[in-house]
């Protein structure tokens, strides 16, 4: 599995700028790759900022949708995109999995690994900027 474009952050608009409401990434089959079941609780999520280590592993914390021509059956096929969403993110309160205990803001480093059940993690790196619109696009 592979990242397909760019990473996309929400700003929450009940709170003000500077604080992550959703991340969402895209993914394709590999070359060669073999399916690879994205079902949550199945395929899991790892986010790590400075301040925390998180698994998001169920709906309550990441959806998976199918794209374009991609089935809904959550198999990662040749040719097929799905998209990743990470979902609520601003609640920040947390203590348990699906959700972060401090908030994603400005200028803070973070990873996201997709641990799925067979094959190779897919790792994510990236640094929010220094202000957030309410779209920002994470090359």
């Amino acid at each position: 599995m592979e990242l397909k474009g760019s990473v996309i952050l929400t700003s929450s608009t009940t709170r003000t700028s500077g604080v992550v409401s959703d991340i969402a990434f895209q993914v394709t089959s590999a070359a060669g790759g073999e399916s690879i079941d994205l079902t949550p609780g199945k395929t899991l999520i790892k986010y790590t900022d400075s301040t925390q280590s998180k698994i998001f592993q169920s709906t309550a914390g990441f959806t998976v949708t199918a794209l374009g021509t991609a089935d809904v059956d959550k198999l990662l096929e040749r040719n097929e995109v799905y998209e990743f969403q990470m979902i609520d993110l601003e609640t920040g309160a947390g203590s348990g999995n699906d959700t972060l205990t401090n908030l994603l803001q400005t200028n803070m480093k973070f990873t996201i690994e997709v641990i799925p059940p067979t094959g190779a993690v897919l790792f994510i790196q990236r640094t929010t900027p220094v202000f957030l619109d309410a779209t920002t696009s994470l090359h």
